[in-house]
């Protein structure tokens, strides 16, 4: 088998996509066929658990290509099967648990952030990304209700921080995830930002006196504040 360490460290080491494509390709098809035959097939009737190193070489490669690449997709597509498969085995992890047991597991990061299996920080960021964004975009609206009644105006939410607010938000879900995603504060990017489309209404004009960008909601006739971006 290649060596694994050596893998790893040429695609940190280098943003030529087409480099990190070889070595990547290169490993699939001299150590783990049989992932990409799964993957191939995208055969989801049982759970298909990759080697641990093509979880680490597929999600590390992800994050050292430019998102605009075809390469990109075709890691992304891989990542998606993989992911699919690790969170189907550990939903049957939380199902088994007793009710107690399963409120304090959360959505199930503990387990990600101390399993050997998911050491590498790649591999980490990608599953707190996915139940941070998971977590926000389905409670989008009880979200920002909750946003609207914490804050008089825009300026105090602003104040007191976006991430701030959504990392304590996630805590209510699983405080590993906000634990971790507070020390990787990163994790929260302007385009989950702009996804949320956080923003107030105001009854009078003296709130509305802000620098941020405003349009007429003609449906409600009322002022839309826009959130920073």
């Amino acid at each position: 088998m290649d060596n694994i360490k050596w893998i790893k460290k040429q695609i940190r080491s280098t943003l030529d996509y087409q480099y990190i494509t070889k070595i990547v390709d290169d490993y699939l098809e001299k150590n783990d066929k049989d992932f990409l035959k799964q993957y191939q097939e995208n055969n989801l009737d049982f759970i298909y658990i990759s080697k641990q190193e093509t979880m680490d070489i597929i999600f590390i490669a992800i994050s050292h290509i430019s998102k605009n690449s075809s390469v990109d997709k075709k890691y992304q597509q891989m990542k998606e099967y993989i992911l699919k498969n690790h969170l189907k085995k550990l939903d049957l992890i939380l199902s088994s648990l007793n009710e107690e047991d399963r409120i304090d597991a959360g959505v199930g990061f503990a387990f990600i952030e101390y399993s050997p299996l998911y050491q590498e920080k790649e591999v980490k960021d990608t599953f707190a990304k996915y139940f941070m964004d998971k977590i926000l975009s389905e409670n989008k609206e009880q979200l920002s209700k909750k946003i609207n009644k914490t804050f008089k105006t825009i300026q105090k939410f602003h104040q007191y921080g976006v991430k701030r607010y959504i990392i304590d938000y996630l805590s209510f879900y699983d405080k590993y995830l906000a634990n971790y995603i507070a020390i990787n504060h990163k994790l929260i990017s302007k385009e989950l930002l702009q996804s949320l489309n956080i923003s107030f209404f105001f009854q009078s004009q003296e709130e509305n006196q802000s620098p941020l960008p405003i349009k007429k909601d003609s449906t409600q006739n009322k002022i839309l504040i826009l959130s920073k971006k």
